[in-house]
């Protein structure tokens, strides 16, 4: 699954938490979300980066509905804090993917093998994220209605191979991440766009909910 993500190194979190009042659109469960106002810094800042990260030229930009603040249950952000230094209701069905997401972050059991091996893959590019968020699709009086996860993901040390290579399990040694980044991958007609893979659970962490009109 590819997700948005915000590039973040080992020791500055780019994402600043909003100022939470006690008010409907603040759900006291865990994980926590918080629904964003438009003159909220975050929701400015976060819909600014999804949609001038839209890069696909035949896909219509489409319109943001609402945006999520996540917080994370304190295990999983204690999990990610500790690698980076060395209005809505959940629904709860062990089926539904987000959920698992925002509960437990991402697992590498359910990740598969793409161009750069079994890892867990982003994209900084919002356009490119969207062709694979059909799982999360949704329909409600005709309008198709989309999620998106934006993420904090701790890069470390960068590696960007030449070519792709199906076979990874981990970064080289020295390496904490891999980007395929199509400027240094030559002639491969898949890789259009970036993609960041990280192969350690505790590398990344959801930060916001972006619910879209597609």
């Amino acid at each position: 699954m590819e997700e948005f993500i915000v590039h973040e190194n080992q020791s500055e979190l780019i994402l600043e938490t909003s100022n939470i009042s006690a008010d409907s659109n603040f759900i006291r469960q865990e994980p926590f979300l918080y629904k964003l106002h438009e003159n909220d810094r975050d929701y400015k800042y976060v819909s600014e980066l999804f949609l001038t990260s839209w890069k696909h030229l035949d896909k219509l930009v489409p319109t943001i509905v609402s945006l999520w603040k996540i917080f994370c249950p304190k295990d999983l952000i204690s999990r990610h804090n500790l690698y980076r230094k060395d209005d809505g209701e959940l629904c709860f069905e062990m089926s539904c993917s987000l959920c698992c997401i925002l509960k437990e972050g991402y697992k590498l059991e359910h990740a598969k093998f793409g161009l750069f091996g079994k890892g867990i893959y982003f994209s900084s590019i919002s356009s490119k994220c969207d062709n694979f968020s059909i799982n999360f699709l949704k329909k409600c009086d005709g309008i198709n209605y989309k999620m998106m996860l934006l993420n904090s993901v701790a890069l470390g040390r960068i590696y960007k191979p030449i070519k792709n290579d199906f076979t990874f399990t981990s970064p080289p040694p020295g390496y904490d991440s891999v980007c395929g980044d199509p400027n240094t991958v030559k002639n491969l007609k898949d890789l259009k766009f970036d993609e960041i893979i990280v192969y350690k659970e505790e590398a990344s962490i959801p930060h916001f909910l972006i619910v879209y009109q597609s």
